[in-house]
């Protein structure tokens, strides 16, 4: 029965920090490096894209698994150890898993769903063509009149563009700051995991069982 006890206890552990390590990895890997690929434009809208969705769909399956199994494997070794052996830490390891669950619904999910429903591309709303303004200039050749119609068409087409490019960089500038918040939700889901795994650790080596 020990022995069991032991084995459920080191496999409770081994997923507690294993689902601490996949909020740490993407915290200071996967992140970083979408934020900078947004920020130097070396990867396409939809790569991107398809990057963090893989991104939150591996965090959500990782940490849905192991933290599960954690909280269960210790549930269970605290029900099953005789009285000597319902040490807390038991306790405190397997509430670790619902904790960061709850936080991560609470702070990090909305900023998930914010980014993955953020459009890729600024939509630009179609306003009527403005009509160039036709100036009537006289030549001093013959004294004849013409119209000239280039000048206004082509600054209309520079303001167009110009505010193109402030709505994309104002689109990336928010889908940075969301990414930059979703990194430090990371971080945090990864500390009380983590928690959770150390004090599973110091109370493992200290238990006798």
């Amino acid at each position: 029965m020990g022995t069991c006890l032991k084995i459920v206890k080191l496999v409770g552990i081994g997923s507690l920090g294993l689902a601490t390590t996949s909020f740490g990895f993407a915290a200071y890997k996967t992140v970083p490096d979408i934020i900078n690929s947004l920020n130097l434009s070396i990867a396409s809208s939809q790569q991107l894209a398809d990057k963090f969705k893989s991104l939150v769909l591996r965090i959500r399956v990782s940490f849905g698994t192991f933290g599960t199994l954690a909280s269960t494997l210790f549930a269970m070794a605290f029900t099953r150890s005789p009285v000597s052996g319902k040490h807390p830490y038991l306790i405190y390891a397997a509430l670790g898993a619902p904790l960061c669950a709850a936080y991560y619904g609470y702070s990090v999910l909305p900023l998930e769903l914010e980014i993955s429903k953020a459009p890729q591309k600024r939509e630009v709303t179609k306003s009527a063509p403005k009509e160039p303004k036709i100036n009537d200039l006289t030549s001093p050749l013959d004294n004849s009149v013409y119209n000239d119609l280039g000048t206004d068409t082509e600054s209309v087409k520079e303001e167009v563009e110009e505010d193109e490019q402030f709505k994309e960089l104002e689109l990336k500038s928010a889908t940075v700051a969301n990414l930059q918040s979703l990194k430090i939700g990371y971080t945090y889901s990864s500390l009380v995991s983590g928690v959770a795994f150390l004090l599973a650790t110091i109370g493992y080596l200290g238990d006798p069982l």
